[in-house]
């Protein structure tokens, strides 16, 4: 995707595009790195985890069975409001 943005800027004339490009790339990399960190800690769950918790989908059985128990942001998902405060 970024690199059709960056086709898109430099066929409108944006004389920096790859720069401006790299830069953008950088700051993604930051706020997903910003997120997934949030998500391990338990303080900002995925929309799509909170639907699986709810649905039953992240049960311990199902987790062991799927070789996801110890995954960081499955942990993440199943700490009760609050606990990431007591962990950080």
């Amino acid at each position: 995707m970024l690199s059709r943005v960056v086709q898109r800027m430099r066929a409108a004339g944006v004389d920096n595009a790859d720069q401006l490009g790299a830069s953008m790339l950088r700051e993604q990399q930051r706020i997903n790195a910003a997120e997934v960190a949030e998500a391990i800690a338990g303080r900002r769950v995925p929309h799509l985890l909170k639907s699986a918790r709810r649905a039953g989908l992240l049960k311990p059985e199902i987790l062991e069975a799927l070789g996801l128990s110890t995954h960081a942001l499955i942990a993440g998902a199943l700490r009760q409001p609050g606990e990431a405060d007591a962990t950080a």
